[in-house]
């Protein structure tokens, strides 16, 4: 009877050639087996590392099951007696004789490698000869790693001529393949060279390397990892892979560091090949001594996260920012800086989506381009409160008898031809309302802003909203891991990227909780990943009450967290204009500023700020 064991999922996932990661008691898998994620879809598939269940969490594939599923539906072997005992075919290989005596070298094989530079003791020694028939025909047997059977055969022709031979080399049928040269493995070392060709590892062989193999079908075939992981791992420890270098890669390198990345994998550096293309051409031109030097000297594939400390420099100065006009901001660390994420956090209906959209306007019209996502607004009712607020008093008509406000004809055409070119709306009228298999995810869609349109500054209103749109990316997780990974994916975006994203977010309800930062609602990760947290609301009633000094139309603002000086500001007041839809404090210059589509849009630029443009309250609608 098969016991589970963690280590046969991850094997299981080596030999499939898909990269897996642990997050919990789930192995989680790149893409799914059995449907591949419809070639779009990713994680979709994990196995339990405690049970050995297993599913695909996509609807239309649901495969589910145990290891021993697995086994029968891949052909993978759990150990000799369970695949007897679930009856999980295994397949059959050719099985060749074993020879009644020592194999001798024959003579036209040893003068065909001594040409190559291999000795006659290393060609002995791997029991190479030609076919009796055929002395032009080399002959390469692959022995079982104890050497009592071969496994595999592969012939070589000696005076191959590519105007009248099909083949320079071929293998017997239904062969089962494994590595080249694994009988001749010692334990004296922990190191393992892999190389794509047999003159290849015979040629490291012969400058006394210890352990050399060679894969058997080429640099693209990987079908021998599954009968040769156990041997590997349990003797060695390194591998070194030893591939041909051609068109600036080496050949395995990339697999065989993917799948076998529990053990530490080196390679030879493209300079040593100095110009050659592979171990045995290197032997030819530069000799025993050299070879046998760059193959000890090989290094170990860097790891790609870290980097050596003294190569980071301070780029804090060149990262861009823009101005929000907000002078308690832009006095404490000089605006938005791009590079980071900025959660903009308050009550429902309270206002945060109208700063946040206001920094967005301002942001356009300091030269940033911009993408804007708001999850609750139709696009026109997006557009209808940013003209608001790039209009202005003086394009704002009065109250009518319904008491509202109204953008005057032409100010509203000058600002859609000013607005050309300069802000994408993520089109929630259409995406909404299509199926998950016509539309990208909305994280996909921002880097796509970015890489597309060149998009520095990016606008989503709000967490929760945005989160429906990915979901389906971010299976098999709580509410809150789907949070924290989103939210997550989004300071990567914008540290990579060097872009600026707000994220508007809700705070938590009836939360009493003295920490700004903790009453964001969702994940407590949230708040880690942000560079800055910027909070606003109203004052209530009672605020109001016990001091004379506030009004209606007053807001507070505090930024409760800021990465780029550690400084903090509490409870800063401000005003709402409702006609504009603009917020400023007592000494900012906002309730006059004219954007950049004005036509005397020269006049009022004796602040020094370079404009922008997008505002965005919550709605009455928020």
């Amino acid at each position: 009877m098969y016991k589970f064991r963690s280590e046969d999922a991850v094997r299981f996932a080596a030999e499939q050639g898909i990269s897996a990661r642990k997050r919990g008691d789930e192995l989680i898998f790149y893409e799914c087996p059995y449907c591949h994620g419809n070639h779009h879809d990713q994680q979709t598939f994990s196995i339990n590392l405690v049970t050995g269940q297993f599913d695909c969490k996509r609807a239309s594939c649901g495969a589910h099951g145990n290891m021993t599923t697995l086994a029968k539906d891949f052909n993978f072997s759990l150990g000799k007696d369970a695949d007897v005992y679930y009856q999980i075919k295994q397949k059959q290989f050719t099985e060749f004789k074993r020879p009644a005596h020592a194999v001798d070298s024959s003579a036209e094989a040893i003068a065909y490698f001594s040409k190559r530079g291999i000795d006659a003791e290393t060609v002995r020694r791997y029991k190479i000869t030609t076919k009796k028939d055929a002395p032009n025909i080399i002959v390469f047997s692959f022995y079982s790693a104890d050497g009592e059977k071969i496994e595999f055969l592969k012939y070589r022709k000696t005076d191959f001529d590519k105007s009248k031979d099909k083949n320079k080399e071929w293998c017997e049928r239904n062969c089962k393949p494994i590595l080249y040269g694994m009988e001749c493995c010692t334990a004296e070392s922990k190191r393992l060279y892999i190389t794509e060709g047999q003159i290849d590892s015979l040629s490291l062989a012969s400058v006394g390397i210890k352990n050399a193999v060679s894969v058997p079908t080429g640099a693209k075939g990987f079908t021998w990892i599954p009968y040769c992981w156990d041997w590997i791992h349990e003797n060695f420890t390194e591998i070194v892979v030893f591939g041909d270098c051609e068109n600036g890669e080496i050949s395995l390198l990339a697999e065989i560091s993917k799948r076998f990345a529990a053990l530490k994998v080196y390679y030879i550096e493209q300079k040593d090949y100095n110009g050659c293309k592979d171990a045995n051409e290197i032997l030819q031109k530069y000799g025993r001594d050299y070879l046998k030097d760059i193959a000890n000297k090989a290094v170990i594939i860097p790891n790609k996260a870290l980097i050596p400390a003294e190569l980071v420099e301070d780029d804090t100065e060149e990262l861009k920012r823009f101005k929000t006009h907000i002078n308690a901001i832009d006095r404490l660390c000089g605006g938005i800086v791009c590079g980071g994420l900025t959660i903009i956090t308050g009550k429902a209906g309270e206002g945060k989506s109208t700063l946040a959209s206001q920094m967005l306007a301002f942001a356009i019209e300091q030269g940033f381009k911009c993408m804007a996502y708001s999850g609750e607004l139709r696009n026109a009712d997006f557009m209808k409160w940013l003209y608001f607020q790039l209009a202005g008093s003086a394009n704002v008509t009065a109250e009518d008898e319904n008491k509202e406000h109204h953008i005057k004809d032409e100010a509203k055409a000058a600002m859609r031809t000013w607005i050309k070119g300069k802000l994408w709306i993520y089109d929630v009228d259409k995406v909404l309302y299509a199926d998950d298999s016509e539309f990208e995810s909305l994280l996909k869609t921002v880097e796509q802003a970015i890489l597309q349109y060149d998009c520095k500054v990016i606008l989503l209103d709000n967490l929760m909203t945005a989160l429906d749109l990915v979901v389906s990316e971010l299976t098999g997780a709580n509410k809150y891991e789907l949070q924290g990974a989103f939210v997550r994916k989004l300071a990567l975006l914008a540290k990579v990227h060097k872009v600026a994203i707000i994220l508007v977010a809700h705070k938590r309800k009836n939360n009493f909780d003295i920490n700004e930062n903790d009453e964001i609602a969702g994940s407590s990760e949230i708040a880690n990943y942000a560079q800055m947290i910027i909070s606003y609301g109203k004052y209530t009633s009672n605020d109001i009450k016990k001091d004379e000094a506030l009004t209606d139309d007053m807001r507070k603002l505090s930024v409760s967290k800021q990465r780029i000086n550690g400084k903090t500001i509490y409870d800063v007041n401000l005003r709402f204009e409702e006609s504009t839809k603009r917020i400023y404090g007592l000494d900012d210059k906002i309730p006059k500023y004219e954007f950049g589509w004005c036509i005397n849009e020269d006049e009022n630029k004796d602040d020094g700020f370079v404009p922008v443009q997008n505002v965005l309250e919550d709605m009455p609608f928020d």
